[in-house]
């Protein structure tokens, strides 16, 4: 049985239609991994939540592991010491990248953290800073935490307009009690607020 062929004719419009398709398919597919422009970060903000809390860093004191209960994930944080006590760092944090600096210096921020304390060795409060323009270790603020996950907002202005970039970070640390020393973030979103008054 001879199996028919396309005519000559029909060869290259349907040869660039299928590579047409295959480079829209392609671009399509690499706009989910291209890095948000400072605009797009400003309108919209940025959220950690899901495979993106893996980018927590966790300094001496602290320690993280990342689990998922009832489809919810998220990095369970325990803290060993304060915050000033032995060498002061950033705690548990993410770092801004340069288009994150970008879209949010100048502006106040605000941040909305999905934190809990949980059953087992729950700490009783978490503080929260915002290491940018200006803020240091002086700047830590104390919250409550829930026993089931809630937000938890933070608004921060900063001193200075000017940011480090890679210095620039949104940090944690659970209270650090002997058998509740540690919370649960499951999601974090900053989002710019009024713009300061620069220089």
């Amino acid at each position: 049985m001879r199996i028919p062929s396309l005519p000559d004719w029909a060869f290259y419009p349907l040869a660039a239609l299928a590579v047409s398709a295959m480079i829209t398919a392609a671009v399509l597919m690499g706009a989910e991994e291209r890095p948000l422009s400072a605009d797009e970060i400003r309108s919209q903000g940025y959220i950690y939540e899901g495979e993106a809390l893996r980018g927590l860093t966790v300094g001496p004191g602290l320690a993280v592991e990342y689990l998922t209960e009832n489809d919810q994930s998220f990095a369970r944080i325990a803290a060993e010491r304060g915050p000033l006590d032995g060498v002061p760092h950033g705690g548990s944090f993410f770092a801004l990248n340069r288009n994150q600096v970008e879209a949010f210096q100048g502006y106040s921020v605000i941040i909305t953290a999905t934190l809990r304390s949980p059953t087992v060795d729950g700490a009783e409060t978490v503080q929260m800073n915002f290491f940018a323009g200006g803020r240091t270790q002086n700047d830590w603020e104390t919250f409550n935490l829930p026993g089931s996950f809630e937000e938890i907002v933070f608004s921060v202005s900063t001193p200075s307009c000017e940011w480090e970039d890679g210095r620039t970070l949104i940090a944690f640390w659970p209270a650090s009690s002997v058998g509740a020393n540690t919370v649960d973030l499951a999601r974090v979103e900053i989002t710019a607020s009024e713009a300061q008054d620069c220089p």
